[in-house]
């Protein structure tokens, strides 16, 4: 009996109320007296200007146009609509003023910030630029940005501080003074790099196994050392001591990049730039990247591709190149002949495979078809060699490094 009785009286407690129950009373006890006294304020006098003067001035463009106001509140009312017909009343009529005399100034490249000026603007020539649009034709006071140098200067340095954050150079103690060449370059994954992704064991691993810690390059196409171009200085050095250095004709098809090597750069120091792949996965390999003076010569050829490989512990490569048939001729007797000492790797211990792309093999002749072909070639997969081509296609950086200067091409590259 107890338990029936609590339940009855459970049930016929009121429900509580809520606002949503009556929303317009509620509005009526809580708010009313805000709206009123909102809309009352909006119809008052509002606060004083910050400018004085005659309000004269009225815009037959706006939507309250006839709304007269002073010069200054003119002025800071059109600094978005530069182009709206302006009149000043003269005490009996209505005449046409233009915003350009009231002061309005366009500044370019500002579009944010309270006053929107650049603190060091560049007038337009005479002061007389005329801008003609749908309304007319306007007279304006146009000012450009006089940053621009400033701006540029500073894009090449956050490129460099980035590359230098992103190797981890900022929590290195040695800081910049201490890099190493090739430290901050951005490694490609899945190729094999001893002591990073590679077992232990891998230099005793059998040799029908040893396929799979080989690395595929191609060298090069067309398109300070701590990234993917090598150091300056040191490539170059290389190319002036070894300049008139003899190169064999071809013995394949007349490759224009062997027979003719005529495309020397108009008035640059540069005429395109070569640069060394892994075939597999389109990435540049570290300091493989340089410039080319008169088309693809053997000795720009040779220290990039030896560049490319001189930090790793691999021994077996597969080489693609375009003309591989006729680069690697006695490519160590060549090495061996270059009358400094910038490439310093020789052949021992190293297992090389030259090949041709498989695009570029059908113009060789048929011994070529036979000998460096990549479906003829065993370990070598589905490689086609071809990953420079794909990456010139949508980024051809050769006609940019022939007008940019060393700093420039070399600071984020």
């Amino acid at each position: 009996m107890e338990d029936d009785t609590v339940a009855v009286e459970h049930e016929k407690r009121p429900r509580q109320t809520r606002n949503l129950d009556n929303p317009l009373r509620q509005w009526a006890q809580d708010h009313c007296n805000k709206f009123l006294a909102e809309m009352s304020r909006r119809e008052g006098r509002r606060d004083h200007a910050r400018y004085t003067g005659p309000s004269e001035y009225r815009c037959s463009g706006c939507l309250c146009g006839g709304e007269l106001l002073c010069s200054r509140c003119m002025v800071e009312t059109h600094r978005g609509l530069p182009f709206h017909k302006i009149e000043r009343w003269t005490g009996s009529t209505f005449e046409r003023m233009t915003l350009k005399k009231l002061g309005l100034r366009i500044q370019l490249g500002h579009w944010h910030g309270k006053d929107r000026r650049c603190p060091l603007p560049m007038t337009a020539a005479n002061d007389d630029f005329v801008i003609i649009e749908v309304h007319g034709v306007h007279e304006v006071h146009l000012d450009y940005l006089n940053v621009t140098m400033h701006f540029l200067m500073m894009t090449k340095d956050w490129r460099n501080w980035r590359m230098l954050k992103r190797a981890g150079r900022g929590h290195d103690p040695g800081g910049v003074a201490t890099m190493k060449p090739g430290e901050c370059a951005l490694l490609c994954t899945p190729c094999p790099h001893p002591g990073k992704n590679l077992p232990a064991d891998w230099q005793t691993t059998p040799e029908e196994k040893q396929f799979l810690y080989v690395l595929f390059v191609k060298d090069p196409g067309l398109c300070n050392g701590w990234a993917f171009y090598g150091e300056v200085v040191e490539y170059m050095t290389h190319v002036k001591k070894n300049w008139k250095q003899k190169q064999d004709r071809s013995h394949c098809v007349a490759h224009d990049v062997v027979n003719k090597l005529d495309y020397e750069a108009r008035g640059t120091a540069s005429s395109g730039i070569s640069a060394v792949d892994c075939a597999h996965h389109n990435m540049k390999r570290p300091d493989a990247v340089g410039d080319l003076q008169l088309g693809e010569r053997y000795l720009n050829m040779d220290y990039m591709f030896f560049s490319s490989i001189a930090g790793t512990m691999l021994m077996c490569f597969f080489v693609s190149y375009d003309i591989a048939c006729q680069w690697h001729i006695n490519i160590w007797e060549q090495l061996a002949g270059y009358v400094d000492d910038t490439i310093t790797i020789n052949g021992r211990g190293k297992f090389m495979t030259f090949l041709v792309p498989k695009f570029h093999l059908p113009a060789h002749i048929e011994a070529c078809n036979l000998m460096f072909s990549f479906n003829l070639t065993p370990n070598v997969g589905r490689t086609d060699g071809e990953a420079p081509e794909r990456g010139w296609a949508h980024k051809s950086t050769g006609w940019a490094d022939e007008i940019d200067g060393t700093g420039h091409e070399t600071g984020h590259t």
